[in-house]
């Protein structure tokens, strides 16, 4: 069966659009595999977010609970999905393309010794991806051989998944880390805070540009 981990990428137990395309682009995959979709979470005390993922038409959620997971750091999250997509038999590892997606998935990928593809806009019936090269000006068709897959999901490509019927159930499972390895320490957060959505969950965005003809004119013209 060509199951299908989906790496659910979450801020402070939420979950952006941008996670739930590549839940859905998850859900295409092992449909087409005849395979499970497996939502994976990783940090200490994600009850919320596994609840709230686990509504979103995926087979099972697991939490990779750890307290050293908490907060994003690549090499510990990569050693840690490693040894979950080794222990499960997955084929095939999936996130979006976001900055967390492409700092995560190609040090998955080395510690898996697998194949990626990047930034899949596409998939085809027979398990094979399509992604944009040459700067979009040509397709590639992309077939990974091996027993496992990494991909990462252009986050414009796919619809966000819907929620479904049932929740998934949960399991959690303790991370397999290997402290005297992990090279990467979390020092702090700084959030700028903005009463306007993130750029990728925005319904409509109004851009301007040089017509606007001076940075004030932004404030008085654009912003209302």
């Amino acid at each position: 069966m060509g199951d299908v981990l989906v790496f659910a990428e979450h801020q402070g137990g939420h979950f952006p659009k941008t996670t739930l395309i590549a839940v859905n682009a998850g859900l295409e995959l092992a449909r087409k595999r005849s395979g499970n979709c497996i939502a994976v979470i990783m940090g200490a005390g994600a009850d919320g977010a596994a609840a709230e993922i686990a509504k979103y038409g995926v087979s099972k959620v697991i939490v990779l609970e750890d307290s050293r997971l908490e907060h994003h750091l690549a090499d510990a999250a990569a050693q840690a999905l490693a040894a979950l997509a080794t222990s499960t038999g997955a084929e095939t590892v999936m996130a979006t393309a976001t900055a967390m997606g492409k700092d995560l998935m190609p040090r998955l990928a080395a510690r898996l010794n697998a194949p990626m593809a990047s930034e899949i806009i596409a998939i085809n019936d027979d398990g094979t991806f399509v992604r944009p090269m040459y700067a979009g000006n040509a397709l590639a068709t992309i077939e990974l051989d091996g027993p496992v897959r990494v991909v990462t999901v252009r986050g414009t490509a796919f619809d966000a998944a819907k929620p479904a019927d049932a929740a998934a159930p949960i399991e959690k499972v303790a991370a397999v880390l290997d402290a005297a390895t992990l090279k990467m320490e979390f020092v702090s957060f700084n959030e700028i805070k903005s009463d306007r959505p993130q750029l990728t969950e925005a319904r409509i965005i109004v851009s301007g540009g040089r017509g606007l003809k001076s940075g004030e004119n932004f404030k008085v013209v654009l912003e209302p």
